[in-house]
C-alpha cells in the first residue's frame, strides 16, 4: 500500500511538472510569435508612413500659381509632381509652353530644361536659380 501511494505521489509529480514545463514552453512560443508580429506590424508601420509623407509632400505643392516675371506672365500648375509652365509675353501675347517635373528629395524643379530650387512659403512657391542668388527669386501665388 505505501508502495502503491509512493508510486502514485511520484506519478502525479511528474505529471505536474511536465505539465508546468509543457505551459512555459508554450508562453515562449505566444511571446516569440507577438514580438515577430510586433516587430513586422512596425515595418508596415514605417513603410505607410513613409509613403504617406511622400504623397503628402508633393500634394502641398498640388495647385495652380501664378505671377509676374519682368515682361511675362506666368501660370504654373501642378499635380502630383508634374505639372505645365506657362509663359506669356505681356507686350505680344506669345505664349511658351514647357513641362515641369518636381524632385522632392532636393527640393529642385525642373521646368523645361531649367532646374530651379524652390521653397514653400504660405501660399507663396519661390522659385531660386541654382546659385541661390536672391536677387532673382520669382514668387508665385497659390490661386487654386
Amino acid at each position: 500500500m505505501k508502495r502503491w501511494i509512493l508510486s502514485f505521489g511520484l506519478l502525479t509529480g511528474l505529471l505536474l511538472l511536465g505539465a508546468c514545463q509543457q505551459e512555459k514552453t508554450n508562453n515562449s512560443q505566444k511571446n516569440t510569435t507577438k514580438i515577430s508580429q510586433q516587430s513586422q506590424s512596425a515595418k508596415e508601420d514605417r513603410n505607410t508612413s513613409s509613403s504617406s509623407q511622400n504623397k503628402e509632400a508633393t500634394s502641398n505643392l498640388d495647385g495652380t500659381y501664378q505671377g509676374q516675371d519682368e515682361e511675362e506672365t506666368i501660370s504654373l500648375t501642378i499635380k502630383n509632381g508634374k505639372g505645365q509652365w506657362t509663359e506669356q509675353d505681356s507686350e505680344d501675347g506669345e505664349k511658351e509652353i514647357s513641362k515641369v517635373v518636381i524632385n522632392e528629395k532636393d527640393g529642385t524643379m525642373t521646368i523645361g530644361d531649367e532646374v530651379k530650387r524652390y521653397e514653400i512659403d504660405g501660399d507663396q512657391l519661390i522659385l531660386n536659380d541654382l546659385d541661390l542668388e536672391v536677387d532673382d527669386a520669382l514668387v508665385l501665388v497659390k490661386t487654386k
